[in-house]
């Protein structure tokens, strides 16, 4: 069975740490709530749970790679992630270091 490199990253990388790093969240149950990035707004619209993202205020949503491409203004795809057995712990590393590092965005 082969597993596809991008459905292994979106599952080791908190995307509530993640967008933690750009947006004050409070944890309220199983999902995080914060001032959307994208908009102005008093009130929190924004919602953050463990596989995705959802704003009530202006509709933004998606997964890690979702925010990642909306928050550095790039585009990438599934193509760009070839098929293997598994994803090496390298590879995790390189992409966390990615998101951790704007510098290379």
């Amino acid at each position: 069975m082969t597993i596809h490199i991008a459905d292994d990253i979106r599952d080791k990388i908190d995307l509530v740490d993640l967008i933690g790093r750009d947006v004050v969240l409070r944890r309220s149950g199983h999902e995080a709530t914060g001032l959307c990035p994208w908009h102005s707004e008093k009130s929190p619209s924004f919602r953050v749970y463990e596989d995705h993202f959802n704003c009530f205020g202006c509709g933004a949503h998606g997964d890690v790679f979702k925010y990642v491409m909306r928050q550095k203004g790039i585009e990438f795809g599934a193509e760009y992630f070839p098929k293997s057995n598994c994803c090496s712990n390298d590879l995790i590393f390189l992409c966390r270091s990615f998101l951790a590092f704007p510098l290379f965005w």
